[in-house]
């Protein structure tokens, strides 16, 4: 994650944040005063900044056609580094707000581009408002990873300036993710932690919310009681809020809950209760929701007709709004819910649609990561191709003025997300909802957390969680007769890919290096993202020399090309530390995956520094002259020492 220093607002930013607090209902006052604001500052962050909040109040009064005018001035603005990557992400989000009903497809992409720029940007304000877009963005579309990483950068960003209420949402927006694809215990953490901000800033409609989410989160945990009061608390406070928008929310979970008891009547009677509150306020999602579940308890119930006329009424909304996780969690249920009554023809067919909108969403979600790689290779290369006529409109700009202050305390410019946002509540009951009855079976999200979103390949969590089946088939390999590796490859220059042209490049080339080490490696073989720039392969071989010919032949498809990114080439090489397994200890033992992963991170370093565009191989240990410790500490020593045998093969030049 990028940025984890300190994140503090500048002064611009504070009266920036005062002005939307003070005429945030009176939009056209809010332009009229901003506008005053903007003149005052020549910074290229704060201009942005700026910018983009002006689209966001035009888009608020619908007045779509001048924004791009406010786009061609933004791009017109001097800017370098962060501050341009500040500009480029202002740029993306401003053509966010100019989208209209037609448009809503772009959305996702242009967020995804905003997050991509404000990553690397020096922007606090942006940074939290585009991170908290992103977190919505990919918990919709099940991306676990990227939500968690956004949620980070927001929190960051709320403890740097010490925000109590930002930090609250991001807390929440976190353990939401964690419920459903980390730890419970650490989201219930989170939101109580939310909850007791939220009552300390003295914000009682936030309060509400995270109990609901509380509620949420207790139920995950199967703390069914502690649930319970946690909806009663919500009731109450509900009431004194006026916000009868809530009933209907605590209803269908108090039916979700009684479903999972086995109470089944007293989920239906709840059911019922919210299909009619649903109705009289015309909420046809809510209503849809409420029929699914009546499809579905009335199974238990023993009405099997009457159950399938509501769960596909219910359905055939879900299926308009393309809400693939929504069908796949409610086939799941009808599954269980059809063979514990007996019916396993009609289950093994809600079982199979399941598994099916599992497949999809697992291909979209891949699809999602191609498609944003692509958005913004394009955006780059537009930056490109208008390089030379903002460099022309650089020269008429008066010099960017040098200034960084420092503030105490910030308030996120109000009410702009929810101009394309759902509201949080629907969010958590609906795009995020999570039967226990299924967690076991869930197929999907154990993919999503073993996939690695950029490159398609399995990821160090994968790895770890099968040690166990490597080393297992490292000794068998051995007692055959036969070797088995793990390597550590790792990106040469790296770092000078992402600084000379960019982290659209940098990510380009991670893609190019998995889809080279991919080709040289068998359906048999283990490849995951390690992290970063670093992959792992876990292989075998008949003989120590087939494998030394499987690493030559994969330094030598690192040469033939360099990479083509923007008209400009990118040469790769990698260099690789491995070692044999099993390696055997003086006193018989093997050394165990664990220590081998350390011995081949050395042997990699070892490569680095003789060189790059090598591989250092550990394939055999003495432990004469040296204990097992120094050995895992200093390879270079093992190796001086006569402790060790090690084989070194050079990349073409």
């Amino acid at each position: 994650m990028e940025h984890l220093g300190m994140e503090v607002f500048s002064p611009f930013e504070t009266e920036m944040d005062q002005l939307a607090n003070r005429y945030g209902d009176k939009p056209e006052l809010a332009l009229k005063y901003l506008a005053e604001l903007k003149a005052k500052t020549t910074i290229p962050v704060e201009i942005a900044t700026a910018q983009a909040y002006r689209c966001g109040l035009l888009s608020g009064l619908r007045k779509l056609k001048d924004i791009p005018a406010v786009i061609s001035e933004l791009e017109s603005v001097p800017a370098d580094g962060g501050q341009r990557q500040a500009k480029l992400a202002a740029v993306e989000l401003c053509k966010l707000y100019a989208l209209d009903e037609t448009e809503r497809g772009k959305y996702d992409s242009l967020v995804a581009a905003a997050f991509h720029f404000i990553k690397s940007a020096q922007a606090p304000t942006l940074r939290y408002w585009i991170s908290t877009m992103y977190v919505d963005m990919t918990s919709r579309q099940g991306r676990a990873r990227d939500a968690m990483e956004a949620a980070k950068i927001a929190l960051n960003v709320a403890r740097s300036n010490n925000d109590t209420r930002r930090q609250s949402t991001a807390l929440r927006d976190l353990a939401l993710i964690e419920v459903d694809f980390g730890s419970k215990e650490d989201a219930l953490t989170h939101i109580d932690e939310a909850i007791r901000m939220a009552q300390t800033g003295n914000v009682p409609a936030s309060e509400l919310e995270y109990m609901l989410n509380r509620g949420f989160i207790l139920t995950a945990l199967q703390q069914i009681k502690d649930a319970k009061k946690c909806y009663q608390q919500a009731e109450t406070l509900a009431a004194q809020l006026n916000r009868d928008d809530i009933p209907g929310i605590i209803w269908s979970n108090l039916s979700d809950i009684a479903y999972q008891e086995g109470k089944f009547q007293d989920s239906k009677v709840l059911s019922e209760k919210l299909l009619q509150w649903a109705n009289s306020r015309k909420d046809v999602r809510m209503a849809a929701y409420a029929r699914v579940s009546l499809g579905i308890v009335l199974i238990r119930l023993g009405q099997p007709d009457l159950a399938d006329n509501y769960f596909h009424d219910g359905i055939r909304y879900f299926e308009s709004e393309k809400q693939l996780v929504d069908m796949r969690e409610y086939y799941g249920i009808r599954a269980v819910a059809l063979a514990a009554a007996g019916d396993f023809k009609r289950a093994y067919y809600s079982l199979e649609k399941k598994l099916d909108y599992s497949t999809e969403i697992d291909q979209n979600s891949r699809g999602h990561d191609a498609a944003e790689l692509r958005e913004l290779l394009k955006t780059e290369q537009r930056e490109k191709e208008n390089l030379e006529l903002r460099q022309q409109a650089q020269q008429s700009r008066v010099a960017v003025k040098e200034a960084q202050l420092r503030i105490q305390r910030w308030w996120l410019l109000a009410g702009l997300l929810g101009v394309f946002l759902l509201a949080a509540i629907q969010v958590i009951w609906f795009s995020r909802r999570k039967n226990q009855l299924l967690e076991r079976e869930n197929q999907h999200l154990d993919r999503e957390r073993y996939l690695d979103a950029l490159t398609g390949l399995h990821n160090w969590r994968y790895l770890m969680d099968r040690k166990a089946q490597m080393w297992a088939h490292a000794l068998q390999e051995h007692q055959r007769g036969r070797c088995a590796a793990i390597m550590i490859i790792d990106a040469d220059f790296f770092k000078k890919v992402n600084d000379t042209f960019g982290h659209a490049a940098g990510d380009a080339a991670l893609i190019e290096i998995a889809n080279r080490l991919k080709r040289n490696i068998r359906e048999t073989d283990l490849l995951v993202r390690w992290g970063g720039e670093e992959f792992v392969i876990f292989t075998d071989a008949p003989n120590q020399e087939g494998l030394i010919n499987q690493i030559d032949r994969l330094l030598k498809d690192f040469k033939p090309f360099p990479l083509n990114f923007e008209e400009q080439q990118i040469t790769l090489s990698v260099s690789i530390g491995y070692a044999l397994m099993p390696l055997s200890w003086a006193d018989q033992s093997h050394a165990d995956i664990d220590q081998s992963l350390i011995m081949a991170d050395s042997a990699l370093y070892m490569a680095k520094s003789r060189g790059r565009n090598r591989a250092i191989g550990v394939h055999l240990l003495r432990q004469q002259k040296l204990d097992r410790q120094q050995i895992l500490q200093d390879l270079s020593l093992t190796e001086g020492a006569g402790e060790a045998i090690l084989v070194e093969s050079v990349g073409p030049k």
